[in-house]
């Protein structure tokens, strides 16, 4: 691996409070041979504005009535010319600078799918996401294997995705199906504690339980795929 293009994907919603720190992150990075693409979801704040002070090589509207994460996150990756795309959101900060670096060395392992880390909370996290982070912190800490990628925060194969897009079909947890099809054909997927990021997204413990049910039900329905997946 001799210096790869790496494409960042950034989806965003009203992200102005946010979003600056992200790009001063990447600008930080040791790893500098990047491309940024931005898929904004109609932000009605200075999300763009922002965004177009820093280094973005591409911004992409998408309308409310058209977002949903496979499909935007489809766009982002339809449009990046790197041979790795990282998968990211507006609200989440790399937690070194050598993020990107780090990252693409779990790739010298050419069964290696995909990779995301762990992730910490905000300065505006609510009193049980701080509750959280302190009963997790051991395990933050850790290499896996066998899990699952979020888009929230991962470097995937763009080669890979090309034989086996997001499923837009899946209102959500299309990361989760994409990983276990990867899996299913023999390749692996990382959670890499060299890849963390703050995960600036206050959320309390009604509103998790809720996103939770939903994810239970469609992550129960996708383990009863046949695989490989035959995608329309």
């Amino acid at each position: 691996m001799k210096n790869p293009l790496v494409s960042i994907v950034i989806r965003s919603k009203n992200e102005e409070r946010t979003i600056g720190k992200l790009f001063e992150k990447l600008k930080e990075q040791t790893y500098t041979n990047t491309e940024v693409i931005l898929v904004d979801n109609e932000s009605i704040d200075k999300t763009v504005e922002v965004a177009k002070k820093h280094k973005v090589n591409k911004i992409i509207s998408v309308k409310n009535s058209e977002f949903f994460h496979p499909h935007s996150t489809n766009i982002g990756i339809k449009q990046a010319r790197g041979e790795y795309v990282v998968l990211t959101n507006g609200h989440c900060f790399p937690m070194s600078d050598t993020w990107i670096e780090d990252g693409l060395k779990s790739f010298t392992d050419l069964q290696v799918a995909g990779i995301d880390g762990h992730y910490f909370s905000g300065s505006n996290a609510t009193t049980w996401q701080k509750d959280q982070e302190k009963l997790w912190k051991e395990v933050k800490q850790e290499r896996l294997e066998g899990e699952h990628i979020s888009t929230t925060n991962a470097m995937i194969r763009k080669s890979l995705w090309q034989e086996y897009r997001f499923d837009e079909s899946l209102p959500e947890c299309e990361d989760y199906d994409w990983s276990q099809e990867m899996r299913s054909r023999g390749y692996k997927i990382v959670k890499d504690p060299r890849f963390n990021v703050i995960h600036d997204h206050p959320l309390t413990e009604s509103q998790w339980e809720g996103r939770v049910k939903v994810w239970d039900k469609l992550c129960a329905m996708i383990d009863k795929r046949k695989r490989p997946f035959k995608q329309n």
